[in-house]
């Protein structure tokens, strides 16, 4: 879409679209938040789905200038199921990298948000052979946050969440049963292991609409899970809205205009999460 069409959009949508299509309860996806000087020397596919410790921080303001007010997931999902129109919002992590620790983390706390973290569990520990997941955004297994940083997570606030990524990061509805249930299960055995509670959450690798299924959403209701999150900006009529739980993705070229534009109901209506 031409980027003049998508800023007369973007104006517009929030004026002509009626408050049954608005989103009360976003849930926000986010990847890496690096310092400027990181962000400028990452790669066009890895500044694709990194912010600026900048922009996370005025981000968060935004939103609360918006009128959304911080929740847990399962507030969130739960209000959906009630039907409630409270401005609320989430924000989430996945893959499981180091910078959320270090650079997003201290952001958080300071304006007292709650967050989840989807973890790759295969990254968590250093000293074994696997390799990088497919289009992975770091240069290194050192940039994959570590078992010991788990407890550090915990320690620091009763306000974040943790949940399974798979193992490897593979596109799930492609695995074979018995890999599927291992990628599934996994996680969750060494989640809880590390920080010592249930994990009821999950995000589908990638996300989109080819890349989960019932098959999948089945492995992950037999493992105890009780939401997934995907990477889609709205609601897919065939599953289970507490296991396919939409997000919109937020870059870095995500300002204030695109992001109401979003969340009045254009990225729904489109079916598309309209990045810039």
């Amino acid at each position: 879409m031409k980027s003049y069409i998508k800023s007369i959009l973007f104006k517009t949508a929030p004026y002509i679209f009626p408050d049954r299509y608005r989103d009360h309860s976003p849930i926000f996806c986010f990847h890496r938040v690096v310092p400027s000087k990181t962000f400028n020397r990452l790669s066009i596919n890895q500044k694709r789905f990194s912010v600026t410790t900048t922009y996370f921080d005025s981000f968060i303001s935004l939103i609360k200038e918006l009128g959304y007010e911080d929740s847990s997931l399962n507030e969130i999902i739960s209000d959906r199921k009630e039907n409630n129109k409270r401005n609320k919002f989430h924000i989430t992590f996945d893959d499981g990298y180091k910078d959320n620790l270090i650079h997003a983390e201290p952001i958080l706390r300071k304006h007292n948000i709650s967050a989840t973290f989807y973890i790759t569990t295969s990254m968590l520990e250093k000293g074994n052979k696997s390799k990088l997941p497919y289009l992975s955004l770091a240069d290194s297994k050192k940039d994959y946050l570590s078992t010991a940083d788990l407890s550090d997570f915990v320690s620091r606030s009763d306000k974040y969440n943790f949940g399974g990524h798979s193992h490897t990061h593979q596109v799930l509805s492609q695995v074979k049963h018995k890999e599927l249930k291992n990628e599934i299960f996994l996680p969750k055995k060494i989640l809880e292991d590390a920080i010592g509670k249930e994990i009821y959450d999950f995000a589908f690798p990638f996300g989109g609409e080819n890349e989960f299924n019932q098959k999948v959403i089945d492995v992950l209701k037999d493992s105890g899970y009780k939401t997934s999150v995907t990477s889609l900006p709205y609601f897919h009529p065939k599953y289970d809205e507490r296991m396919a739980y939409p997000r919109y993705f937020i870059t870095q070229s995500c300002d204030k205009i695109s992001i109401l534009g979003r969340l009045s109901g254009l990225s729904k209506i489109l079916r598309n999460q309209l990045l810039r």
